[in-house]
């Protein structure tokens, strides 16, 4: 591999820095366990299609990778492909602010459809390039330097989230902000501009060059090798099923906000509250990600993650237990569940991300990433089941359910075989 100057890692940390941090702030405007089924409630009352908005995110983003992971998996240089899909799908957001603003109060089933197709098309698009950016932040950062990036990146993202988080309050708050739509109009358009900011900082990245296999391998031989990777590495494929439980858990995550706003009665205002707490407990998980996996190792981050992840819907039906707590001491506590929420957001997938990264070889790393994400494609029936399950039920059975879930998980996890990040850390 190409041996990385000072100069270029100096220039390769503003660039995945800048990346990763106007990425988090646009995500922050659009959060999907808040602003986004927010938003989609004011279109539709039906509780499955509210958590299509997490099916939407996350099967779009996920299904993708295993067909982009044999596309580029052959190339010496990843970053083209990270940017053209980047260009495509991250500018999305600005289309979708002028379909709310001129479409919403006149045409709400239009405007959800439109919604949704842009919205997967943004995720679709993200999901291609994820895989060439997994592949260049191993190759830029290996093993503990890794760590260190990624704490940096979400702890600046995240303080400077904190602002965005500060704005949706003042925007959605119905007496002091703007009414629907032109409050997710805005929302909306400050997320596509921040979006557009990330490809810059992708630009700035000097890419070094590994060893790749010759040619691109044909859809019979890619799947067979898919298959032994999958027996040959069992610390691989119980990552994978530790990430798909763990991603089950997740079913009632859009349905803690409307539980909150709606069943709790603590109405729409305070959503600026939750997006803030969520993150804050962001800035907390990556401070942790990078202080776990420096002094502890991936094993050790996958169980805290997870841990940490639980006690959101444990919180839940804490808060939500027959009159326990008054209307204004819900409001001041029911934003901690949005706070593991946000813990969850940069600790779970990342501890089981590196985790890949440092047991896949070089060459199979694009395979790796891409096989474990579409894997997880799997997750985009989990938002629906948890919006039919709360559908028959009640919002306490959801919770529990997850709850459930997550402890079967934690369980399962400690037979999950330690592996040390590696201490290479380039100049």
């Amino acid at each position: 591999m190409d041996s990385q100057t000072p100069q270029h890692y100096t220039r390769n940390m503003i660039g995945l820095v800048t990346d990763y941090v106007a990425f988090t702030i646009a995500v922050s405007f659009v959060d999907q366990s808040t602003v986004v089924p927010s938003f989609v409630s004011h279109l539709t009352t039906s509780a499955p299609l509210i958590g299509l908005v997490s099916t939407l995110q996350s099967g779009g983003w996920l299904l993708p990778q295993l067909f982009a992971a044999n596309y580029v998996g052959h190339r010496p240089r990843k970053k083209p492909y990270i940017i053209w899909p980047s260009l495509v799908g991250r500018p999305m957001m600005l289309v979708l602010a002028l379909a709310a603003l001129f479409l919403a109060e006149k045409m709400p089933t239009a405007t959800l459809l439109v919604f949704y197709l842009g919205y997967a098309l943004l995720w679709v698009c993200d999901g291609l390039a994820s895989v060439p950016w997994f592949d260049v932040l191993a190759k830029v950062f290996p093993g503990r330097r890794r760590g260190r990036y990624l704490a940096m990146s979400q702890v600046l993202g995240g303080l400077l989230a904190v602002g965005a988080g500060a704005l949706v309050q003042r925007v959605l708050d119905p007496q002091a902000g703007m009414a629907f739509p032109k409050s997710y109009a805005l929302l909306f358009g400050l997320a596509g501009a921040f979006f557009t900011v990330s490809i810059l900082g992708v630009g700035l990245i000097v890419e070094p060059v590994e060893s790749v296999q010759a040619q691109r391998s044909s859809w019979r031989q890619y799947t067979a090798q898919l298959a032994r990777s999958l027996r040959a590495d069992r610390r691989f494929a119980l990552a994978i099923v530790l990430r798909l439980l763990a991603g089950f858990g997740g079913m009632g995550t859009p349905f803690f906000i409307l539980y909150g706003t709606g069943q709790l009665g603590l109405g729409a205002g305070i959503v600026g509250s939750c997006l803030t707490a969520q993150v804050i407990g962001r800035i907390v998980g990556g401070l942790l990600l990078g202080v776990w996996l420096a002094k502890l190792g991936h094993r050790s981050v996958i169980l805290g993650a997870i841990s940490l992840t639980a006690m959101a819907p444990a919180l839940a039906l804490l808060l939500g237990g027959p009159s326990w707590f008054g209307q204004e001491t819900l409001r001041l506590l029911y934003p901690a569940i949005f706070f593991f929420i946000g813990i969850s957001a940069n600790t779970l997938m990342w501890s089981f991300t590196n985790y890949v990264l440092d047991i896949a070889p070089p060459e199979e790393r694009p395979t790796y990433v891409g096989l474990t994400n579409t894997i997880g494609g799997l997750l985009i029936v989990a938002p629906v089941l948890g919006g039919a399950l709360l559908q028959a039920t009640s919002y306490p059975v959801l919770f529990a359910a997850a709850l459930s879930v997550y402890i079967v998980t934690l369980l399962l996890a400690l037979r999950l075989p330690p592996v040390r990040a590696s201490s290479t850390a380039g100049p």
